[in-house]
């Protein structure tokens, strides 16, 4: 299978617990962008944002949690 991607920055945060175990988000079937993927939890950079700021966004939109 080939995916085209376009490029975008992106950030990300890497979720785990002391057990090391990684906590992943399971893309639905109408999702966006890869769909049916596990991916981490995270997204696109806005214009004039850094990434820290848009993690921390990103975080409060997916799962409503403030870092």
């Amino acid at each position: 299978m080939f995916i085209s991607f376009m490029r975008r920055d992106v950030a990300v945060i890497i979720l785990y617990d002391n057990k090391k175990r990684i906590l992943l988000q399971h893309r639905g079937k109408n999702s966006p962008r890869l769909p049916g993927y596990w991916a981490f939890f995270g997204g696109g950079i806005e214009k004039g944002e850094t990434p820290e700021q848009a993690v921390r966004r990103e975080c409060k939109e997916e799962l409503n949690y403030i870092l």
